[in-house]
C-alpha cells in the first residue's frame, strides 16, 4: 500500500513544476510543514529510507538540514522516543527531480507532507577548492578562542575563567603558564570570547567584561567591566563589533542590531536568517548554523563564507566553504565533516580561522586551523 501510494505521489511530481532550490531550502520547507502538523514541543523518531537514484552526499545533507529545521521548531529527534509519535521519511528521484515524502504517524493517525525540488545540475568549479584542518590543541574544559603567534610556535587558550600560554617542543605543546581571569560579570550560559593580539599588548573580550594584558616578561592581566569593541576581522574595512551587554551576540559600534556573527559583510542575524550588507536574506543558507567566517584563498580575490551546518549524524557538525554571488549562496568546495559540534570559529588572519569542536566521543574541544587549499 505504501509503494502504491509513493508511485501515485511521484506521479503528481511529474505534472506539477519544479522549484530550483537546494536540498537544504527543500528540507527546510518540509520541516514547517511537519510542524504544523504535531504539538510542539514533540519529541520524535525519525525512519529514513533512500533510493538508490539518489546521491549520498545528497542524501546525507538533505536529511541533516531536515532535522536541524526541525530542532528550530521545538521538534527533537531522538531514537528513544515514544512509538505514538513518528516520521517516516522518503527521498526519491526521477528525471525531473526529487521528491521528500514524510507520513508524520501520531497513533492511529497518519497525515503526509511533500516537497519536490530540481535535480541538481553540475557545475564546474573554478579553480576547486578545498578546506584543510590542522589539529593544534584539545582541552578538556571549553575553549572560546586561540591564539597563534610567534610563527606559530606559541599559543593562548582562552577559556571560560582562564588563559593558558603553550609553547611548541619537539611538535607537541607544552604548558607554559596560566592566568586567572577576573571577570567582572558571569558568563552566559553558552559562553563566547575573544583572544587578540593589538599593538603588543593582548586583548580579550568576554560578555560584559575586558582585560588587558601582556604575555612578556611574565602574564598578566588586568579586567574591568566593559564591552570593548575589536575589529570583526583583519581586512582594513572590518567593522567594529562588541559584545551586546553580557549576552553571547555582537553588535556593530555603528549600529545597535544584534547578531551573532559577521563576515564579509554577510550576518546570522538572532532569528537564523543570514542577510547580506543590505539587510537582505541571502538564498542558498537553509541549515547552516550561526557560526561564519571569511577566508581568503590565494586563488580567489574575494573572500568566501566559511560556515558550520549540521552533520549527517546526531551530534556532529559540518563546515563548508561557499560563494556569495547576486544574493545566493552556492558551495565552492565539498563539505568536511568533523567529529562533534562546532562551539566557536573566529578569524585568525586573511587566509586562515581559528576552528573548536566538542568532540562527541571523548568530551574534549579541540582547537585547530582551518584553510582554503586551492586546486594545482
Amino acid at each position: 500500500m505504501i509503494r502504491v501510494g509513493f508511485a501515485l505521489l511521484f506521479g503528481w511530481l511529474v505534472t506539477m513544476p519544479l522549484i530550483a532550490q537546494t536540498p537544504q531550502e527543500a528540507a527546510a520547507q518540509l520541516a514547517a510543514r511537519i510542524s504544523s502538523l504535531l504539538l510542539r514541543p514533540a519529541i520524535v523518531s525519525l525512519e529514513v529510507d533512500t533510493r538508490a537514484q539518489i546521491d549520498p552526499v545528497e542524501s546525507s545533507s538533505f536529511r541533516a538540514t531536515f532535522v536541524s529545521e526541525l530542532k528550530k521548531v521545538s521538534v527533537e529527534i531522538a531514537e528513544k522516543a515514544s512509538p505514538d509519535q513518528h516520521l517516516r521519511l522518503t527521498i526519491s528521484a526521477n528525471e525531473r527531480g526529487r521528491l521528500a515524502v514524510v507520513q508524520v504517524i501520531q497513533g492511529e493517525t497518519r497525515q503526509i507532507a511533500m516537497t519536490p525540488w530540481e535535480r541538481p545540475q553540475k557545475v564546474d568549479s573554478k579553480p576547486a577548492l578545498a578546506l584543510e584542518r590542522t589539529a593544534i590543541l584539545s582541552w578538556n574544559e571549553p575553549i572560546l578562542d586561540l591564539l597563534l603567534f610567534d610563527s606559530g610556535s606559541e599559543a593562548l587558550v582562552l577559556g571560560e575563567s582562564k588563559v593558558a600560554s603553550y609553547r611548541l617542543f619537539d611538535r607537541k605543546w607544552t604548558l607554559a603558564a596560566t592566568t586567572a581571569i577576573n571577570a567582572t560579570r558571569p558568563l552566559p550560559r553558552d559562553p563566547r570570547g575573544r583572544i587578540l593580539a593589538e599593538g603588543g599588548a593582548l586583548k580579550i573580550y568576554l560578555p560584559g567584561t575586558t582585560c588587558t594584558g601582556a604575555v612578556q616578561p611574565a602574564m598578566s592581566l588586568a579586567c574591568s567591566s566593559s564591552n570593548d569593541a575589536w575589529a570583526a576581522s583583519s581586512r582594513p574595512d572590518a567593522p567594529l563589533v562588541r559584545w551586546t551587554g553580557d549576552r553571547n551576540w555582537m553588535e556593530a559600534t555603528s549600529g545597535n542590531k544584534s547578531f551573532y556573527s559577521t563576515a564579509a559583510g554577510l550576518t546570522a542575524s538572532l532569528d537564523g536568517q543570514f542577510l547580506d550588507a543590505s539587510a537582505q536574506p541571502v538564498a542558498g543558507t537553509a541549515g547552516w548554523g550561526s557560526d561564519l567566517v571569511a577566508i581568503e584563498p590565494s586563488c580567489e580575490s574575494a573572500p568566501l563564507i566559511v560556515t558550520s551546518a549540521a552533520g549527517s549524524d546526531a551530534g556532529v557538525d559540518l563546515v563548508q566553504a561557499n560563494r556569495i554571488v547576486d544574493g545566493r549562496a552556492t558551495p565552492v568546495s565539498s563539505p568536511l565533516p568533523l567529529s562533534g559540534r562546532v562551539t566557536a570559529l573566529w578569524p585568525a588572519d586573511r587566509g586562515s580561522a581559528i576552528l573548536v569542536i566538542h568532540n562527541a566521543e571523548t568530551g574534549e574541544y579541540e582547537a585547530s586551523r582551518l584553510a582554503l587549499a586551492c586546486a594545482r
